[in-house]
């Protein structure tokens, strides 16, 4: 009988400004050719456009949808982006289904919803800090070239001075503090791949 393979939980975390979300991407995007990573399919408030599909780019809600999963707990994280007025979220659904395929789901949230799946999957919940930039001017910039607004800066900065201690209870650490993002990249694809190899969860690389 052939052994189901274990899977983990790769979760990544920081304040805003850190990031977490481009490496994330660039997980995936360089670590493809590997068939074990997944990530979530998020549930939005936005209205899908023309070329998505419901299921695939997200898992489209109206307020009122999303107001009853907010409330039957169904959320490991969700937020509001306030520039937009449209909510996000991750669901708890969504990283079960990745595991019931016995892939690895990985996944970038807020500090709650890393804490709540680390709380849900224990030690297979592998809970990564990213470091961002330590000058509060630099993270600034960061968050003004991703079209952020100087109110909604404002919000943010003071959620990650609040944040920022949380970081004594994480040990993995990847840097991202400076302008050279694949020094990050490196560092992250050397975590991820030498904690699972070991568990057999890194499958040879697909050949074309």
């Amino acid at each position: 009988m052939e052994t189901k393979l274990k899977t983990l939980v790769i979760v990544l975390v920081g304040i805003s400004g850190s990031g977490k979300s481009t490496l994330l991407k660039f997980m995936l995007a360089s670590l493809l050719s590997y068939d074990f990573l997944r990530a979530p399919i998020s549930a939005t408030t936005r209205p899908k456009r023309d070329y998505e599909n419901e299921g695939v780019d997200y898992h489209f809600k109206t307020h009122d949808e999303f107001e009853r999963a907010v409330l039957a707990e169904e959320f490991l994280e969700h937020e509001w982006v306030h520039k937009t007025g449209h909510r996000y979220g991750v669901l708890k659904e969504e990283v079960e289904r990745i595991l019931a395929d016995n892939k690895s789901p990985i996944v970038d949230v807020n500090i709650a919803g890393a804490f709540s799946l680390k709380e849900i999957y224990g030690d297979q919940a592998m809970l990564i800090w990213v470091d961002g930039p330590s000058d509060e001017g630099a993270v600034r910039n960061r968050l003004r070239g991703r079209g952020e607004r100087d109110q909604e800066i404002d919000r943010r900065m003071l959620s990650a001075k609040a944040e920022l201690p949380m970081r004594e209870r994480f040990e993995i650490f990847v840097d991202n503090s400076g302008e050279d993002l694949q020094v990050a990249q490196d560092q992250l694809t050397e975590i991820v791949v030498r904690v699972l190899r070991p568990l057999r969860l890194v499958a040879p690389r697909k050949t074309v």
